[in-house]
């Protein structure tokens, strides 16, 4: 086992810093910096692996960074736009950089738990506090969408990242950490990251594969069951989480009355549809969703419905497509794509039966984050874009690590990291 540098120590504290600070405004600076020495240390080291990257995956990364941002540049010189629009989507350019990172440094997952532990505390007591203070919607002073967004991968890192061990206190700690995640989405009131966060909790109870798997599974579907229905029966729960708001906002809609959250984001769909038919190619330019909704004959009136002062699709692939045309939503397939892939032939690869590992956290927070991505605009928002960049690339990086070394020196808490 190779000792720990100095910069495989810098990006340990940098994989703690991300999930810990990112709720925090200008949290990530502390991520930016450490990242950055632990980059100019490592790249003049002599301390290389032993093992070389796999050529195609060095391909592969590259290409998932570059092609978006290709394609997202081409947008914005064809449509004479700001050449700032494309300061979300060059944030994928962080995946193949932490990823290579990681991956030189020998890194483990245990930054990543950690500082997700601490990640899911700052997101449960900013929640409370706003509740309590009468704000409708926790949003840790942005976007409540966006904060249930960045929750959800902090629980992807707590229940996935979590050490090798059987001690009590760890999984005690979890559930904790589960309970406060589970109640700061609540307070958050955002729907769209529901399914995903019964992705997480499906497999996270599940635990692992053996002779009693169904019977995990079918405790784990009971006990989402469970959360489902107070959810929606509990009044003050069903209130906070807004899903006894959907069966009426669709009866509104299918009344013509578009001004609710669900009939606003249908009414946007059609709008994203209708762009990607005129514009198949091109779209309608990078972030320029906003041109296809004021066409809309409805947005032409004199009080127009509230759905036309909104400025993206609230939904990903329908966003891409009508902004950037078709290569734009081939685009986002590969992002999502790519990673799953690549996550899967790693667990095909590991020891059978644990269901967790770098490998695993990776795969889960890419389904979350697309199913999430069906009902939001994931990548209008700054934080989401950076955290989906920066979390994906650490775990394939870490992901490599623990294929070439055994499970047992991967879990170890190192010294040093």
């Amino acid at each position: 086992m190779r000792e720990p540098s100095t910069a495989g120590r810098l990006f340990f504290l940098a994989t703690i810093a991300a999930p810990a600070l990112i709720l925090i405004p200008k949290g990530l600076a502390v991520f930016a910096l450490l990242l950055l020495l632990a980059t100019l240390l490592s790249w003049k080291s002599s301390n290389r692996p032993s093992m070389a990257l796999p050529a195609t995956w060095v391909r592969a990364a590259w290409l998932l960074a570059v092609l978006p941002l290709a394609i997202a540049a081409l947008s914005v010189s064809w449509f004479n736009l700001p050449w700032s629009e494309l300061g979300k989507i060059a944030r994928l350019l962080l995946l193949p950089w932490c990823a290579w990172l990681a991956w030189r440094t020998a890194s483990s997952r245990n930054g990543l738990w950690w500082g997700a532990l601490a990640g899911v505390l700052v997101a449960f007591c900013v929640a409370l506090l706003q509740t309590a203070s009468g704000i409708e919607r926790a949003n840790a002073g942005g976007n409540p969408i966006t904060f249930a967004n960045l929750v959800l991968m902090l629980l992807v890192l707590a229940v996935f990242c979590r050490p090798r061990t059987r001690d009590g206190r760890t999984l005690t700690l979890l559930l904790a950490v589960l309970a406060m995640g589970i109640a700061s989405i609540v307070m958050s009131g955002s729907r769209g990251v529901l399914p995903g966060l019964a992705l997480v909790l499906l497999l996270g109870l599940v635990g692992k594969q053996g002779r009693r798997f169904w019977i995990r599974m079918g405790v784990s579907l009971a006990a989402l069951s469970l959360l489902c229905a107070c959810l929606l029966w509990v009044p003050s729960l069903s209130s906070q989480s807004r899903l006894a708001n959907i069966a009426p906002e669709l009866a509104r809609y299918e009344r013509g009355d578009g001004n609710s959250s669900v009939g606003a984001r249908l009414e946007l769909w059609s709008r994203a549809w209708e762009a990607l038919r005129q514009h198949p190619l091109t779209g309608t330019g990078l972030r320029q969703f906003d041109r296809a909704v004021v066409l809309a004959p409805e947005c032409a009136s004199s009080a127009p419905p509230h759905w036309c002062r909104l400025r993206h699709a609230h939904n990903d692939l329908f966003e891409w497509a009508a902004t950037m045309g078709v290569p734009g939503g081939l685009a986002l397939i590969l992002i999502y794509l790519l990673p799953a892939l690549f996550f899967l032939r790693c667990i095909g690869r590991a020891p059978p039966g644990r269901m967790y590992g770098a490998a695993w956290a990776g795969l889960v927070m890419v389904l979350a984050f697309a199913s999430a991505g069906l009902s939001q605009s994931m990548f209008a928002h700054a934080a989401s874009a950076t955290a989906y960049a920066l979390f994906i690339g650490c775990l394939a990086g870490i992901a490599l690590n623990e294929q070439r070394q055994p499970a047992s020196t991967m879990d170890a808490t190192r010294a040093g990291r």
